[in-house]
């Protein structure tokens, strides 16, 4: 995983911001991946900037539901 990457699943994820369910889900896959990938020393680049741009998933627009 890499920054640009990260920055394709936002999109992703912006598209789908229609359907909260799998956006939501789309979200929770990058941020388990992310940890994933730091935690096996294979995030390729900054892993600041890496957390830096999985955040910005927080600011896409739409309901997140948690049960």
């Amino acid at each position: 995983m890499n920054i640009e990457e990260i920055k394709q699943i936002l999109v992703e994820i912006e598209r789908k911001s229609g359907d909260e369910e799998r956006a939501h889900i789309l979200e929770d896959d990058l941020f388990c991946e992310f940890v994933l990938h730091i935690a096996n020393d294979t995030f390729e680049g900054d892993i600041k900037e890496g957390a830096k741009e999985v955040l910005k998933s927080l600011d896409i627009e739409f309901d997140r539901w948690y049960a």
